[in-house]
Parts: structure tokens; sequence; C-alpha cells
């Protein structure tokens, strides 16, 4: 009886990476991954089958699963051939992704990548680390496990203060000038009632009856106007 062949089965080693794209605000080209609250993190996970693996083949699905901690809301996820479940668009949350073909993924081959977004908040101050799987059935798992740390400081506007300060000056000063504003007025209506009490005075000593010697002196210009009569 003819020894029987020993049945080949498929063995995957899937392998994951997940990287993020730089933030405008990197300090020193990009080595420090620094990110401001309020800014929008991009990550990429891409899962590749390892040359030396057989092929993972339909039925079996692929799936990465990606926990998002505190500190990271509007959760985006997408990606050609994946489909996608989000438990909360704002962290705490897991994203799955399941890989619908087309199979077989052949060993050595990456699977499209899957890109996951989000804002960042204050509860990620001073650092947040993503963690995601990839796995499969009778997948050896070797490198399935991957991780991203994101750098994150308070959200600081330095321009908005100096703007405010610029006002606070500005402000005072026209304050300040007003009230030397409003001085010059008063002293204005000052000169004005002096003068008009002089105004009145004079209109006082205008001639109507005889001066008699208990009289006060008129003034001078009354008395000239009296010689001059």
């Amino acid at each position: 009886m003819p020894t029987p062949t020993p049945t080949l089965t498929s063995v995957s080693d899937l392998v994951l990476t997940k990287t993020h794209q730089n933030s405008e605000n990197d300090k020193n080209g990009g080595d420090d991954h620094l990110f401001m609250v309020g800014d929008k993190v991009t990550y990429t996970l891409t899962a590749t089958n390892a040359k030396t693996a057989g092929p993972v083949v339909s039925p079996n699905a692929i799936i990465v699963s990606d926990i998002i901690p505190i500190g990271e809301k509007n959760l985006q996820a997408f990606g050609s051939g994946w489909s996608f479940t989000i438990s909360s668009t704002t962290s705490p949350a897991v994203i799955t992704a399941t890989f619908v073909g087309p199979f077989p993924v052949k060993a050595g081959e990456s699977l499209p990548p899957i890109t996951i977004t989000a804002i960042l908040t204050e509860d990620a101050v001073p650092s947040i680390t993503d963690t995601a799987t990839v796995d499969t059935p009778r997948n050896i798992g070797t490198y399935s496990t991957a991780t991203d740390t994101v750098f994150v400081e308070e959200q600081q506007n330095p321009q908005h203060h100096d703007r405010d300060n610029g006002n606070d000056i500005h402000n005072n000063n026209g304050n300040t000038n007003n009230n030397n504003g409003n001085t010059n007025t008063n002293n204005s209506n000052s000169n004005s009632n002096n003068i008009h009490r002089r105004t009145n005075s004079h209109r006082n000593w205008l001639p109507g009856l005889p001066l008699t010697g208990s009289d006060p002196t008129p003034p001078k210009t009354a008395a000239s106007h009296y010689e001059a009569s």
C-alpha cells in the first residue's frame, strides 16, 4: 500500500507596521513627532505576509485591531479592500478592519494600507501610544503587533497674547488721551465761566441811576463810560 502524501497546510506569518505623518509643528525636522492639542494626526497601518510564509486563503479572515487610548476624537478609518467598525469616534475606542479580498495573499505580499485620522485632545498630553495587531487563523504572528507614539504639547498662541497686550496698551493710551481731553474741556468750561462772570459784572455797571457816596467804585471801563457822557 503506497504511503500517503502529507497534506500541506497554509501557515501565514503576518507582519504589521504602524506609523504617523509628522506634524507641521515638529521642531527638529520631524525627529520629535511634536504635535499640539487640536492638531490632526494621521496613522498608516500596513500588513504584510512574510516572504517565508504560506499564503492566506479564503475563507480565512485577516483582521487588524487598533486600540486607541483616551486622547483622540473625530476618529475615522478607511482603506481599499477593508471593511471597518469603530466602537466610538472619541477614544478610548477600538477600530477593527477586516480584509475583504482579493485572496489568496501570497508570501511577501502587502495588503492595501489602512489610514486612521483623529484630532488630538488635552488628554493626549504629553504623549499617546496606539497599539495595533493583525491576525488570521494559523498565523505565526512573530511581528503581528505594532505601536506608535505621538508626543503632544498644550496649545499655545504667543502672538495672540502679544496682540492682547498691544490692545491693552493702546486702550490705556486712549483712556489717558480721553482724560486729557476731558481736562482740557473742563479748563475751557472754567474759562468760559470766568468770561461769563466778567461780562455780567460789566453789564451790572451800565448807567441807569445816579451814583451815591455809598456805591462801590465802578470799574474803570464803566467810569470811562460816564466821563465820556
